[in-house]
């Protein structure tokens, strides 16, 4: 995969999941493709479990945007880092960096792994060296 492919597929990806489109989101993932996020335990498959999980995070934020800041396309997928701005159903503001690594099956997604410090959901902020 080149750097505008990656790019292409990378902001449809974040397109549908900052617009809350779920239905073009799961779309772009094969039919048995996996997700991995810190914050859960096992692996999803399938559309079905991970859109389970997009549609959670509607009860845990009043408002979530990511935006991918670099993309390291590879053979077979891409790394994505990205900022994430959100504020919880509680008020608090979260600031969080993380790292995608996806996998491509063709043009459909088949695998997501995502890292981030998952203490950052609990106290707001993460890689602030200042407190």
């Amino acid at each position: 995969m080149n750097h505008t492919e990656a790019e292409i597929v990378v902001s449809r990806y974040y397109g549908n999941l900052n617009s809350g489109n779920l239905e073009n989101l799961l779309g772009m993932f094969a039919d048995d493709a996996t997700f991995e996020d810190p914050v859960m335990e096992g692996i999803l498959q399938g559309h079905q479990e991970i859109g389970n999980f997009f549609r959670s995070l509607g009860g845990m934020f009043r408002r979530m945007h990511i935006d991918p800041v670099r993309i390291f396309p590879d053979a077979g997928g891409c790394a994505v880092a990205w900022n994430a701005d959100a504020e919880t159903q509680s008020g608090d503001r979260l600031a969080i960096q993380g790292v995608n690594v996806m996998e491509f099956k063709g043009d459909k997604i088949e695998s997501i792994r995502v890292f981030f410090d998952p203490s950052a959901l609990v106290n707001g902020r993460q890689g602030d060296k200042n407190e």
